[in-house]
């Protein structure tokens, strides 16, 4: 019980100084003074009266000093007494206040308790009629199964009758036992549903105090309606009837391949099923709750770099291999953080006109592994050359200054201009179709890595991750998700190669995306720099949801430091520094993810092309002036040919947004930018989200 902790009464010598302090300078004492003084001098006059004897006067002067001594003693014996009464009057009222507050609280304990005894004996209630009315409806509906089950009976036997009569009179006779069959599991199967949910409230009905206030609820698999979107209440059977199923839909037509599909592979027969076979195991649709926290930015600080380095130099890197031969690369994909927004967040979701075709992304299973892009004599921005048969991004320009206007020196600036301008900038259809090539070249390197060590399916699913450091970070790529309704996606996920892929993907995407594509990753080159991008990201930070006109010439200042840092860390250390902790930072984090026979030195390799590609696309973004935006569809959402290209199903776009398709798994973001320098704002897209859909 809660009781208030006054002080306890004071004893021994504590008691005594208490007394003590009290005592002091009390009216009594003043007065025994008093009367201490006129003895005093009654005494003198007694020794200087003329006529009184000196036995006399001295017996009587004998007597007053007696008399002092005992007003003194007793004056100083009624105060203490006093004092104590008074200690004792406080302990008094202290213990009589602490009875007061544990009766009130008591009290209202048991106000509280007798509520809740009410409530229960009303949730009681309630399930016992509740318990009342189900069982009425199993009746019904035992019911007419019985109804059900003696009608096919009787149909069956007219049937049986029918053919034995046409094979008797030598008349064809068309073979329909596999509708009989059909309905006949139809049947069984409902029967079996009744008989459980029969069971399961017969169970419920059984006497147990602990069953009492608790509500009672149908198992998961026996729910039917969820989010206002009915489920069958059992698959049909599938019944192969010559070359095809009574219960197929028409053939879909194929359609052009997604980032993350096979460009070569056959077109799929029929519907999937939704998705896949586990629609009883998997949430038809994520719910609305949100128990678990969103991952912020800095939750990749939290994984500690692996230790050690690597042997190679930063100007030679080894020759970037295509996917083994003998079959194709798996499918992977990619998400960012939900949360994320960089400090250059974009708005647009409408494609530019004539927008680059998606079967030349970096993700699709062309012949040549690459996208079909222009090469060019270097691509290198630190002076770094990627592998050779890795062809680099169209080299075009990313937007022209008004002026016309060029940077001198080696840099390619996505945007020619003197670094601190702050003249407008034109974005062009060519400058949207090379941001477009280098995401997409970024995407090659992040698949050839994946491909060669990260492609293995997990068939222990989620149970070894949930011990993991990547744990939480994996749950917040199915925002908004419940924690349980993400771990059974996951779990779905993770022992598919295809979709196993584009979840190691994402997760170095989340990396990059927090870790290289914002200032601070290029911080640490000198104090005043740093200094600088600190002050960047404060005013950033600061200005978040401010117009336009008022953080473009923060980004203008964010461009011209990084530009300055760029020019003076090309071919030194720094970035070189840079990249190696980086790429070991994220191949510790993906330990968890990484085949279980992988060749360590190949994968360093591989995923440094990674970072070393994520750190170009990063001095691009931060020097260009532009505000980006990687935004990530919610797992849930309606699926919308616009934004988002389906990985599976392989269907039409248009149709699957026709017939109100939700997404499952976000792969890739919708990347868009937008120019502010201008007298009108300008939002273009330069790649949309690969999703895997469900129904």
């Amino acid at each position: 019980m809660l009781s208030v902790n006054f002080s306890t009464p004071l004893n021994g010598p504590a008691r005594s100084e208490r007394i003590k302090q009290m005592s002091n300078n009390h009216p009594a004492f003043e007065k025994s003074r008093i009367t201490q003084e006129i003895l005093v001098k009654i005494q003198h006059s007694l020794r200087r009266m003329p006529g009184v004897a000196a036995n006399e006067s001295n017996e009587i002067i004998q007597r007053l000093i007696e008399v002092g001594q005992v007003i003194s003693q007793e004056t100083s014996a009624l105060v203490e007494a006093v004092m104590n009464l008074h200690l004792d009057q406080e302990d008094t009222d202290k213990a009589i206040a602490r009875m007061s507050i544990e009766a009130n609280l008591a009290k209202a304990h048991a106000d509280d308790q007798a509520q809740r005894i009410n409530s229960l004996e009303e949730e009681l209630r309630q399930e016992k009629k509740r318990r009342e009315d189900t069982e009425e409806n199993l009746k019904n509906m035992i019911g007419g199964i019985a109804d059900i089950t003696t009608e096919f009976k009787q149909l069956r036997d007219k049937a049986d009758r029918q053919k034995t009569d046409l094979l008797s009179k030598g008349l064809p006779f068309s073979d329909g036992d596999f509708l009989i069959r059909s309905l006949d599991n139809t049947i069984h199967l409902l029967e079996d549903e009744i008989s459980k949910q029969h069971s399961l409230w017969t169970v419920q009905q059984q006497p147990n105090s602990n069953s009492i206030p608790r509500t009672i609820e149908p198992s998961p698999e026996h729910v039917q309606v969820t989010n206002g979107h009915r489920k069958p209440l059992v698959p049909l059977q599938e019944e192969e009837v010559g070359n095809g199923s009574i219960f197929s839909d028409p053939v879909t037509s194929p359609r052009p391949a997604t980032a993350f599909q096979p460009a070569q592979r056959p077109p799929t027969v029929g519907p999937p099923p939704k998705f896949g076979q586990f629609q009883g195991n998997m949430p038809p649709r994520p719910t609305t709750a949100l128990p678990h926290d969103r991952r912020t930015a800095n939750a990749w600080n939290l994984v500690a770099p692996m230790q050690g380095g690597r042997q190679g130099s930063f100007n030679h890197r080894p020759q970037f291999q295509g996917p083994h031969s003998g079959r194709a690369p798996s499918r992977q994909g990619f998400q960012s953080n939900p949360q994320f927004r960089t400090s250059f967040p974009q708005s647009a979701f409408a494609m530019p006109e004539n927008p680059p075709q998606r079967p030349s992304s970096a993700f699709s299973y062309g012949r040549d592994y690459f996208p079909n892009t222009p090469t060019g004599q270097s691509r290198g921005r630190y002076g770094g050359r990627l592998r050779d048969n890795a062809p680099p991004p169209p080299l075009l320009d990313f937007g022209a200054s008004s002026s016309g206007s060029s940077a001198p020196g080696p840099l390619n600036a996505l945007v020619s201009r003197n670094p601190y301008s702050n003249q407008p900038i034109t974005i062009t259809k060519q400058a949207v179709q090379a941001w477009h090539g280098h995401m997409m070249h970024f995407y090659a390197t992040i698949r050839h890595f994946v491909d060669g060590h990260a492609n293995n399916p997990d068939p222990t699913g989620e149970t070894k991750l949930s011990q993991t450091h990547l744990w939480p970070i994996l749950l917040a790529t199915y925002y908004p998700l419940s924690e349980q309704a993400a771990e059974s996606y996951l779990d779905h996920h993770i022992r598919s190669e295809n979709s196993k892929s584009c979840i190691v993907t994402r997760v170095i995407i989340d990396f990059v995306v927090n870790r290289v594509w914002n200032p601070s990753a290029w911080a640490g080159a000198d104090a005043d720099s740093t200094y600088g991008i600190m002050e960047v990201e404060r005013d950033l930070e600061r200005t978040t949801g401010q117009p336009s006109a008022i953080r473009q010439p923060i980004l203008d200042r964010m461009a011209a430091i990084i530009d300055v840092v760029m020019k003076r860390e090309q071919g030194g250390p720094f970035i070189k520094n840079r990249i190696e902790e980086a790429t070991h930072a994220l191949l510790t984090s993906l330990q968890p993810l990484m085949n279980t026979f992988y060749n360590a030195a190949d994968a360093i390799q591989d995923l440094e092309q990674v970072i070393d590609s994520a750190y170009e696309i990063s001095f691009k973004i931060l020097t260009s002036r532009l505000t980006f935006d990687f935004r990530f569809p919610e797992i849930g959402s309606r699926f919308s040919s616009q934004s988002m290209l389906p990985i599976w199903p392989p269907t039409d776009p248009l149709e699957l947004q026709a017939k109100h398709w939700r997404v499952a798994l976000v792969t890739t973001p919708v990347v868009t930018c937008r120019n502010d320098t201008g007298s009108n704002i300008s939002a273009h897209s330069v790649s949309l989200a690969d999703v895997f859909c469900m129904q």
